[in-house]
């Protein structure tokens, strides 16, 4: 079973949106405030090396997808950061959508 999270933060318009586009696809997921969850979001961060939102956690099994929008378009695409780790950075909330 897939399970979606998603890291946003309040009055974000890229957040607002990426949210709108999952609910119009009826897809299940579980909206994160990184502000209440600021450990993940810091891992999250961290790990990407991005400081925007949203960023999107798929877990599927012992894989884990994570697709956020970049920085500065640097990291686009799909990169592997471990054996079951996936990176896919995207430009806008459309196709953050398409990687979902």
């Amino acid at each position: 079973m897939k399970r979606i999270r998603v890291l946003t933060l309040k009055g974000c318009n890229h957040c607002k949106d990426f949210k709108e586009g999952l609910a119009k696809a009826n897809t299940v997921f579980e909206d994160l405030d990184a502000d209440d969850n600021d450990e993940l979001a810091d891992s999250a961060e961290d790990l990407l090396m991005v400081d925007t939102y949203p960023i999107a956690i798929i877990e599927e099994g012992k894989s884990t997808t994570f697709v956020f929008m970049t920085n500065d378009g640097t990291q686009l695409g799909p990169r592997r950061l471990a054996a079951n780790v996936v990176a896919i950075g995207c430009v806008d909330t459309t196709s953050m959508l398409q990687n979902i």
